[in-house]
This record gives structure tokens, C-alpha cells and sequence, in this order.
């Protein structure tokens, strides 16, 4: 399961457990706000995350998102190839 390195944000796997893939909401570590959901895009095959509204991310807390997703979409790819 991928990990989200942050100080400032946190990932809450809220996937069901009947889901083929997961999904995870964002959320603020501080405050708990919802940040943003990161869930499977079909279109694209892969995670993809989705900015809830007057969000603001600074560089440190995109690229803590850029490695989970990557990391997401890894585990992803090596759980099809089984």
C-alpha cells in the first residue's frame, strides 16, 4: 500500500473491500479538510488525484503526491501482472 510522505497531508484508504481498485481521500493533517481524493481514472489507466475546490498545494505537498502516486500505480500494475 502506497504511503503518503507529508507533513502536511495524510492518505485515508477508503476503498471497499469488493473494489478491484482502492481509493483514498486527502486530507489536511492540521484541520482533517478534505484536500482531494486519489482514485483510478479508467480512461487513463492509472491513479489519478482530484482537488477538491480552493485548494492550495505548495511544491513540497505536489511532489508528496507525485510519489504516491506513482507508487499507487506501481503496486497496481505489479497486482494485474499476477
Amino acid at each position: 500500500m502506497p504511503e503518503l510522505k507529508s507533513e502536511y497531508m495524510i492518505a485515508s484508504d477508503v476503498s471497499e473491500p469488493t473494489m478491484a481498485t482502492h481509493r483514498w481521500n486527502i486530507l489536511s493533517y492540521s484541520s482533517g479538510a478534505l484536500l482531494g481524493r486519489v482514485g483510478w481514472y479508467g480512461a487513463w489507466r492509472q491513479y489519478t488525484f482530484s482537488p477538491s475546490g480552493a485548494t492550495i498545494f505548495n511544491s513540497s505537498c505536489l511532489s508528496a503526491l507525485q510519489v504516491f502516486l506513482d507508487e499507487a500505480n506501481a503496486e497496481h500494475k505489479n497486482r494485474v501482472k499476477k
